[in-house]
C-alpha cells in the first residue's frame, strides 16, 4: 500500500540538496519541508481504510484526513486538525468550487472508489512540514480493508535480530522494509528470548494483527 502511495522519481527538498529517491519511502531530513509542487500524480488514486464499510458518503473531512494519510511518512503523520494543509477545490477550469460530498461507484474491478475531485493542495503559511502546493490535480478515492500482518514477510537478518534490544526494534525494520510505517502510531514491538512479535496498535488504521518472527 505505501508503495502504491510514494511512486514517484526524485524528490527535492526545499532548503536541501536534491535527494533521489525510488519508489520507496520520503522523510523529512534536517527539517527540511516536501515540495507538494512534485505531487501530480502520485496522489491520482487515494485509499480510505474502512474495515467495516460503515463509511456511506465521502465527507470533506475523510477525504482531507486520506491525504493527510497518502502524504505520511514514517516520521510524521498529520492530520485535519493540524492545519498545515489548505484545500481548494474546483468543478470546471480554474474556477473555485465548494465541496460536496461523494458517493462510492462500484468499479469494474469489483472494488469502489469516487468521483473525480479537482483540488489544489497548498502548505499553509504556519506548516513546518510542507512547502509550496500542488498544480489543480484531479484525484479520487477508493475503499480499502487495513493490511493483515500475518500475510507479511518482514525483511531482517537473524543474526542481527537476535542480539538487538527491543528499543532499537522499531528503527531496524523501518529501515529494512521502507514500504510499511514502523512507528509507535502503528506498531507495538515486543521481544523474547526466542521471538520477535509486531503487533498492529488497535489505533492504527493501516495494519491489524500480528507477525512473529522466531529464532532458529
Amino acid at each position: 500500500m505505501k508503495k502504491l502511495l510514494t511512486m514517484f522519481s526524485a524528490l527535492t527538498m526545499i532548503s536541501a540538496p536534491i535527494t533521489a529517491v525510488s519508489c520507496g519511502n520520503f522523510e523529512t531530513r534536517d527539517r527540511s519541508k516536501i515540495s507538494l509542487a512534485l505531487f501530480k500524480t502520485q496522489l491520482a488514486l487515494v485509499p480510505v481504510f474502512d474495515p467495516q464499510n460503515t463509511i456511506t458518503t465521502v465527507t470533506e473531512t475523510i477525504f482531507q484526513n486520506a491525504i493527510y494519510g497518502a502524504l505520511e511518512t514514517n516520521e510524521y503523520r498529520g492530520e485535519v486538525a493540524s492545519k498545515e494543509l489548505e484545500f481548494t477545490y474546483y468543478q470546471q477550469g480554474t474556477t473555485p468550487s465548494s465541496w460536496t460530498d461523494l458517493k462510492w461507484q462500484p468499479t469494474t474491478g469489483g472494488g469502489e472508489k469516487t468521483s473525480l475531485i479537482k483540488v489544489k493542495i497548498a502548505a499553509s503559511a504556519t506548516s513546518i512540514h510542507f512547502a509550496d502546493a500542488t498544480e489543480i490535480i484531479t484525484t479520487a478515492l477508493y475503499r480499502t480493508q487495513p493490511v493483515y500482518l500475518a500475510t507479511i514477510k518482514f525483511n531482517y537478518e537473524e543474526k542481527t535480530l537476535k542480539p538487538l534490544p527491543a528499543t532499537a526494534m522499531m528503527q531496524y525494520f523501518a529501515i529494512l522494509n521502507p514500504t510499511f510505517y514502523f512507528t509507535t502510531r502503528h506498531f507495538d514491538i515486543k521481544k523474547t528470548a526466542t521471538e520477535v512479535e509486531i503487533a498492529a496498535v488497535p489505533s492504527s488504521e493501516r495494519y491489524v494483527g500480528k507477525n512473529v518472527i522466531t529464532f532458529s
